[in-house]
């Protein structure tokens, strides 16, 4: 699919049980990452006012994943003999992830202008260091916040309620 902003990473996901202090077996997962990779060519925003170029050069994209899929990966002989050996029993996955951003989308673009005339990073001294290009509008991008404050705020207080119901049972005692 032609498109201006290409991410791809594949991370390594470990399951593994240990051993807690007091003997309790624990499942942990760890994540490594293995390979990343982010690609982006020149691009343009146009509306009413007229047009620009964006350089795409550290900015946070909200694209669209076109490729979220994970596969067991295979164990080696030397992997599998040191495994049972030392007792740990893990489980690995390779998590392949790929993002875009297509061309010829409307998209929301959040950054400063550049000496050249183009939309980029912020400089250093900048009091703005946000750069965020994105197929969501700002109206989305904004509703999707207040969303994710709104749960902010409601798993705080729960956990303050959770906290003082504690508390009451303690002293209770």
């Amino acid at each position: 699919m032609p498109c201006v902003y290409h991410k791809s990473e594949i991370n390594r996901e470990i399951q593994y049980y240990e051993r807690s202090h007091d003997g309790r077996t624990q499942r942990r997962t760890r994540t490594e990452p293995v390979h990343s990779s982010v690609k982006f060519a020149a691009c343009m925003v146009e509306d009413a006012s007229g047009s620009v170029a964006v350089d795409l050069k550290g900015a946070e994209v909200e694209g669209e994943s076109v490729v979220n899929r994970r596969e067991n990966e295979a164990a080696g002989l030397t992997r599998a003999v040191i495994s049972i050996a030392s007792g740990r029993n893990e489980s690995r996955q390779l998590v392949y992830t790929e993002t875009i951003l297509a061309k010829d989308i409307p998209i929301y673009v959040l950054g400063e202008v550049q000496s050249d005339g183009t939309i980029g990073k912020p400089g250093p001294n900048s009091t703005n260091q946000v750069f965020v290009v994105s197929r969501k509008s700002e109206e989305e991008r904004a509703r999707d916040l207040t969303r994710a404050r709104l749960w902010y705020l409601l798993g705080a207080i729960a956990l303050f309620a959770l906290a003082g119901l504690i508390g009451y049972i303690a002293l209770r005692m």
